[in-house]
């Protein structure tokens, strides 16, 4: 089996936003250039049609395109009960938001050895097998 990597929502968005053209770059390079496979989860479809409805004023019709694009080319996991309950283990034991253990809990049950996302301490490996990626540190572009 082949490498998996987590996508964050926070790639996704700059994959898709105009506003930091140097994160868009890097993003871009992460989806289209990956020789891994790339999952993100139903959480992560939700935060990201968010942000882009309410921050970017994307429309519905660009948001639903996107997500097509997005059922093409990612492994989608869907969120479990179990995943939920796992995220609360995850909280009490890193300290992390529920949401964002929610994205750990679906990456480790997913088999990922990479979650890309800005929003975690950078290099930490979580449950000796997912490893958090900041790509836009500088010097860590992957």
């Amino acid at each position: 089996m082949r490498d998996r990597a987590f996508i964050d929502t926070n790639v996704l968005v700059y994959f898709y936003s105009n506003s930091e053209k140097e994160k868009q770059t890097i993003a871009k390079n992460i989806i289209l250039e990956s020789d891994i496979e790339l999952l993100i989860s139903t959480q992560v479809l939700g935060e990201f049609t968010n942000v882009l409805y309410k921050k970017y004023n994307y429309s519905i019709d660009a948001i639903k395109e996107a997500i097509t694009d997005f059922k093409k080319n990612f492994s989608i996991i869907t969120i479990t009960t179990e995943m939920v309950e796992e995220s609360l283990d995850l909280m009490a034991m890193y300290k992390y938001s529920y949401w964002d253990s929610l994205i750990i809990a679906a990456a480790i049950e997913s088999n990922c050895s990479i979650l890309y996302s800005e929003d975690f301490k950078q290099n930490q490996v979580l449950e000796k097998k997912l490893k958090i990626i900041n790509p836009f540190r500088p010097g860590n572009h992957q």
